[in-house]
């Protein structure tokens, strides 16, 4: 995968996390895939499900106390 191909697919993967509809990382890298990101799983690393799942919790937490 291209780099710029790859940073499209990060830029998707944290706009989906931020969109409050996704549980985690998994969720995000099946839709990934369906955008047409076949690579997703070789390229998303340990750190960034990490990231990807804690901005998927901050953002349910921020829609519960709104």
């Amino acid at each position: 995968m291209s780099k710029d191909r790859k940073e499209d697919m990060w830029s998707l993967a944290l706009k989906l996390a931020r969109s409050g509809d996704y549980g985690g990382w998994r969720q995000i890298e099946k839709e990934l895939e369906s955008h047409g990101f076949s690579a997703a799983r070789r390229w998303l690393d340990e750190r960034e499900h990490d990231r990807l799942d804690r901005l998927c919790v901050e953002v349910r937490r921020s829609r519960a106390n709104a």
